[in-house]
């Protein structure tokens, strides 16, 4: 993902960004990945699955309070994945001033942080503390910087690479330690209960950008962005609410 921010940053240099050239590039790209696809998988036979009961499904993760609130914290970090991924390129370009190649490299300098902390975290939480004090703290920063975007408004490079990176670093505390949380506390016959933690990331994109539109036919960007930063304050509220598994 970061190389691809990258790779389209680059695509889109010039004075009149084509952007044609990035679904001519994508397009390209998952024709491959249906050959690999073709010649790596065709022996593959589907098990027999069981039917999955999903009213209790829904009904066990519900009833689960750590179930519930880890599901809630993901939830959060889905949404501000969704207002990430569609809001902060354009409010870059449009209201700050970048050109589509230093988007192109802020955003890839920004998701390296998931390949540098992702492992890490991972081994720490295990290891030593657990993962609801991370998980409180990757919130914390969520919500700082993503309100600090909402007053930086010059287009300056390092002030923003730093915010992004830092942002994706808290992000980075949140999705390893969801994760690692959520699969120490389920087993194989939970099928029905991952599926439904699963859908954290379409119903977040979903509302999310419904929200996000209905937040900018009122509000500025700017201010968009602080209220964003206060929509994952709850986060902190649903991580330090589980039971700690050290």
């Amino acid at each position: 993902i970061a190389f691809a921010a990258l790779i389209a940053g680059l695509l889109l240099e010039g004075d009149e960004p084509n952007f044609a050239f990035v679904y001519l590039a994508s397009a390209l790209c998952m024709a491959a990945f249906w050959l690999v696809l073709r010649r790596t998988q065709h022996a593959f036979r589907d098990p027999a699955y069981a039917d999955t009961d999903i009213a209790g499904a829904v009904r066990r993760f519900w009833s689960v309070r750590d179930f519930r609130f880890v599901f809630l914290a993901r939830f959060l970090l889905q949404l501000f994945y969704a207002w990430m991924v569609i809001y902060v390129p354009l409010y870059l370009f449009t209201e700050i001033g970048f050109g589509w190649r230093e988007i192109g490299i802020l955003l890839f300098i920004a998701l390296m942080a998931f390949v540098l902390f992702e492992y890490p975290i991972g081994r720490i939480a295990d290891r030593y503390i657990g993962e609801k004090e991370m998980m409180a703290g990757g919130f914390i920063i969520l919500a700082t910087t993503t309100a600090y975007m909402g007053l930086l408004s010059a287009p300056l490079l390092v002030p923003w690479m730093v915010t992004l990176f830092l942002s994706r670093v808290g992000a980075s505390l949140v999705e390893a330690t969801t994760e690692s949380y959520f699969f120490k506390h389920t087993k194989d016959a939970d099928a029905g209960v991952i599926g439904f933690f699963r859908i954290t990331a379409p119903a977040a994109y979903l509302l999310g950008a419904l929200f996000g539109t209905l937040t900018l036919a009122i509000a500025s960007f700017a201010h968009a962005f602080l209220l964003f930063g206060l929509l994952m304050l709850p986060g902190i509220i649903f991580a330090l609410a589980l039971k700690d598994t050290r």
